[in-house]
């Protein structure tokens, strides 16, 4: 291994160490959120149908907050960077300043459109909208922030930031806790903008530090509006935006078409993927946001094997994660479940429908993270179109089988949860072809390894449970007990297998401890 490659790994691992610790603060922030939603207003179909305007609402957050945009800013900005970081600054400016005045324009366009619709055909989810879309302009300024912080290797703050944004939806939750259903959504609705300000006002005063360190004052408001160097990020950009726009149509559809099963169905899908995504952030998204700068560098540097390493680095410290986690969701989804959500308005018919769901999503835990760590590979080219066609088959295939299952078979919403796992199967085996760079032996032994200790833990866990809980608890101690014992009759088997499978990162974390 070259000098460069481990200090661009060392890089990669402190950088994830701050991402993993904001990120697991603001998702910790983010299951009391949803615990007092569940507490107070279960699977109500009023808080379902604000799940779903939620969802609606938020696309442009995909679009123009993050996803597309923030791959294809940060090479781009690495660029200028790299020759004169003034450039660069200005690149950030202009990119800033377009991208507000362009969401200010779409969003009074879709406000006065919903506006005049809810007045034809009066909708709860199209009223519910009105309310919560104009929070997602700070939540885009908030994207395009990140990605500049990322860029200056500021992970922490970004990865915290929506602490500020669940702290205010659990203000509005206890005091509207009281109301009727409807008017509680209504309450919720009109928090979001404040709650999306407040998460971008936290990454604020670092993102004009950065500015000020290299431009002027009046030099950060003379901005040009779709300056040259933004019109050559946005026509790079233009197939990535279409996957993505493709990708959240097709998620925000999956709500609609939950609650055409269930009015519940959205809110159960909903508490399934919070879930899910908690270590998806951690370990998928963590490692491909910290993942993206350091390859982007690579790439310009034209430097092959360094791109190998890191990515086979990333992909190996994903993996040694999250397959576990996707091996303690199977075993143990249920008690996770009722740990979280199960008290108060949560019953026992939300419980089950809610493990349901996230037993779906557990399968395709794993393949979303490597879409996400792939992914990088092709923007740190500027390759958009791959991962685009990657991402347009697996809609399609997603589509056909939410079809299939919901229309052809009549089955309940966690079929929409298994459909999306599929899709996301299917577009790594798509992605996979298109990558030029070789992977080692020793990262299919370290998968092959993660595997098998996995597999393992999930028998051990796996008999626990069936011996001493067959039946779910109410009470918050049961809950306790019945899942401490499975996480650690998984986790002790796991660490022995890995040890005496003499796993790499295991052995060094018992080196350093001597």
């Amino acid at each position: 291994m070259t000098l460069d490659a481990a200090t661009e790994q060392k890089t990669l691992t402190k950088s994830l160490l701050g991402f993993f610790s904001g990120t697991l603060l603001s998702r910790l922030s983010g299951f009391f959120r949803d615990v007092s939603m569940a507490f107070f207003f279960g699977a109500d179909a009023s808080i379902a149908a604000f799940l779903v305007a939620l969802r609606f609402a938020i696309l442009l957050r995909r679009l123009f907050g993050e996803g597309a945009l923030l791959n294809g800013f940060i090479p781009h900005f690495e660029t200028y960077r790299a020759n004169n970081p003034k450039e660069a600054a200005k690149f950030f400016r202009d990119t800033f300043f377009t991208l507000l005045i362009i969401l200010i324009a779409i969003i009074g366009m879709i406000e006065i459109g919903l506006y005049f619709f809810s007045f034809r055909q009066p909708s709860e989810i199209v009223h519910l909208i009105l309310f919560i879309l104009p929070g997602t302009l700070f939540v885009c300024l908030f994207g395009i922030s990140s990605a500049l912080l990322h860029c200056e290797k500021q992970f922490f703050i970004t990865g915290f930031a929506p602490v500020a944004y669940n702290a205010i939806w659990i203000l509005a939750v206890l005091g509207s806790q009281s109301l009727p259903t409807p008017r509680a959504a209504v309450c919720l609705s009109c928090t979001i903008t404040i709650a999306f300000f407040m998460q971008w006002l936290m990454t604020f005063p670092k993102t004009f530090r950065f500015l000020q360190t290299h431009i002027s004052c009046k030099e950060m408001v003379r901005f040009r509006f779709f300056s040259p160097s933004v019109r050559q990020m946005l026509s790079s950009l233009s197939l990535g935006v279409i996957g993505v726009t493709a990708t959240q149509i097709n998620t925000a559809l999956d709500a609609v078409l939950a609650r055409s099963v269930s009015l519940e169905g959205p809110a159960y899908l909903n508490y399934a993927i919070h879930l899910e995504q908690l270590p998806l952030a951690l370990f998928g998204i963590g490692i491909a946001s910290v993942l993206l700068p350091s390859l982007s560098r690579a790439v310009q540097a034209n430097d092959l094997p360094l791109c190998s390493q890191l990515v086979e680095f990333a992909i190996s410290r994903s993996l040694w994660a999250l397959l576990p986690c996707s091996g303690i969701i199977f075993v143990g989804g249920n008690a996770i479940v009722n740990l979280i959500y199960g008290r108060g308005h949560f019953g026992s018919t939300e419980l089950l429908h809610t493990a349901e769901c996230l037993w779906g999503y557990g399968w395709g835990l794993v393949p979303s993270a490597l879409v996400l760590l792939l992914a990088p590979i092709f923007y740190a080219r500027k390759d958009y179109k791959t991962p685009m066609i990657c991402s347009l088959l697996s809609i399609g295939v997603n589509l056909g089988l939410n079809c299939v299952f919901v229309y052809g078979l009549h089955l309940g919403p966690a079929s929409l949860a298994y459909s999306t796992s599929i899709a996301a199967a299917v577009n790594v085996c798509i992605l996979v072809p298109y990558i030029d760079i070789g992977f080692s032996n020793l990262l299919r032994r370290s998968i092959l390894t993660t595997s098998l200790c996995t597999l393992f833990a999930m028998g051990v866990s796996s008999w626990v449970q069936r011996t001493w809980f067959q039946e779910l608890e109410r009470h918050f101690i049961g809950q306790f007990v019945h899942f401490l014992a499975l996480f650690i009759s998984f986790g002790g088997t796991f660490f022995l297998i890995a040890v005496w499978f003499k796993k790499k990162e295991i052995v060094a974390f018992l080196r350093k401890k001597r």
